[in-house]
């Protein structure tokens, strides 16, 4: 392979000498004729027609060099690089450049412009980093293709929770209206069991209360030692000793002649009256 590289890279730069010419051989027409315009007993000739003539044949070789360097460059390039490597670039003409008319020019001797030296030819890529940029690339499209992948399935999941979400909402909406219909009819049960309760509760009548007797007070009339006399509020009155029982009061317990009292077995003191004392 490196034979058969070096020998087309010998073929090529013998190509570029059989399309170069000796820029030492090589004569331009008209720069003798300018020469001999300034030299002594010779004829004037027309300066700015020869001037015109050398500036054109100068830009047509420049652009002839430039072209074919361009051509054998590309076609070395194009040698160089595999055909799966490296894609394959249509060659750009080069636009061609129109003389510019240049102003009257004072009658100078024109001097011989020196050519341009051979353009070295671009050194061929190589076939390893180019292979190493290209895996790259396909590694950067997988992750890119990854990644969109990813974002579709986030995206997905995304409108699935959206629609999930609705769908509830609109569940709440209708339970709540649900639960609202239900207090409605639980409220509506409620009235119609009050009155239906009220209609079959008994009814209550009054009752006639009975005046109670009025109740009966006694005061000693006159007490001895063991015997007392009493006297009640309505005037009947009523001789006790101890153990003598009184209707509505008790039991006689105790006679006290000395301080006037009769002490009954409910804790009741039957006294003398305001009246009498």
């Amino acid at each position: 392979m490196a034979d058969k590289e070096q020998n087309s890279d010998e073929y090529e730069y013998a190509e570029l000498d059989t399309f170069n010419p000796e820029p030492e051989s090589e004569e331009i027409p008209g720069m003798e004729n300018a020469a001999n315009a300034f030299t002594p007993g010779h004829k004037p000739v027309n300066v700015r027609r020869n001037a015109m003539i050398v500036i054109g044949l100068f830009l047509a070789v420049v652009i002839v060099w430039k072209f074919v360097g361009l051509l054998f460059s590309g076609s070395k390039s194009t040698d160089a690089a595999s055909p799966m490597d490296v894609a394959s670039a249509p060659v750009s003409t080069p636009p061609v450049v129109q003389p510019v008319q240049p102003a009257a020019p004072l009658p100078t001797p024109v001097a011989s412009q020196p050519l341009p030296s051979p353009v070295s030819a671009a050194p061929a890529p190589d076939s390893a980093l180019v292979r190493d940029v290209n895996q790259k690339l396909s590694a950067l499209e997988l992750g890119q293709n990854s990644t969109r992948q990813e974002v579709s399935a986030v995206t997905g999941q995304l409108e699935s929770i959206g629609s999930n979400m609705q769908k509830l909402t609109a569940h709440a909406a209708a339970m709540q209206k649900m639960i609202e219909s239900l207090a409605a009819t639980v409220e509506e049960q409620s009235r119609e069991i009050a009155v239906l309760t009220a209609r079959t509760a008994p009814k209550v009548r009054p009752v006639a209360k009975t005046p109670s007797p009025p109740r009966v007070v006694y005061y000693i009339q006159a007490v001895i030692p063991g015997r007392a006399w009493l006297v009640s509020s309505i005037g009947n009155t009523l001789t006790v000793r101890e153990g003598t029982p009184i209707p509505g009061l008790g039991v006689v317990r105790l006679i006290d002649a000395q301080q006037g009292r009769v002490v009954l077995s409910s804790g009741q003191v039957i006294r003398f009256s305001q009246q009498d004392s």
